[in-house]
């Protein structure tokens, strides 16, 4: 064989190599791998179950109190006391004082029961960026401490639930 036929098969050979790598990257039909939810098919079924032990409550007048915890400054940790009425917030109170905050206009993460069951199930139907975890009431149904651990190293947030009664 000469210098000159095999450079010719060299290139041939690479030339094939080429075509079979770019035929394998450049398929449509690439496999798909389902997300995974924060929340599985059990942990579902328990929310879906709590959920119908709260609204056969019916409550729509209510109070309650509510803890976030997060890595924030205390102030934003603190216990606050949530009244509903026509379920509707119509008051935040931070522990231990009278006053009554605009907090929930200016500030997200302050909800009625129904808006912290759709944050759970939103957040648990949602492809898993964090581990979710709840715990509900045994009798009235309510979500009593939410979970999200965080893969990064912020460490995610948790919001702790007690209290709640109707509001005559």
């Amino acid at each position: 064989m000469t210098h000159s036929s095999l450079q010719k098969s060299a290139l041939f050979v690479i030339l094939v190599l080429v075509a079979a790598v770019s035929a394998g990257c450049s398929s449509t039909t690439s496999p798909t791998v389902p997300a995974i939810q924060a929340l599985d098919q059990s942990e579902q079924a328990e929310l879906d179950s709590a959920r119908s032990r709260w609204i056969a409550l019916g409550m729509q007048d209510y109070e309650f109190e509510i803890r976030k915890g997060c890595l924030c400054p205390p102030e934003a940790q603190q216990w606050r006391h949530i009244e509903v009425r026509g379920g509707h917030i119509v008051a935040v109170i931070v522990d231990g004082t009278t006053a009554t905050t605009l907090q929930r206009i200016t500030e997200p993460g302050w909800w009625t029961i129904d808006e912290l069951f759709q944050m759970v199930r939103d957040k648990g139907t949602a492809p898993a960026e964090f581990d979710l975890t709840v715990a509900y009431d045994a009798t009235m149904g309510y979500p009593t401490a939410v979970h999200e651990k965080s893969f990064t190293p912020d460490g995610g947030e948790s919001w702790f639930v007690r209290g709640v009664k109707p509001l005559s």
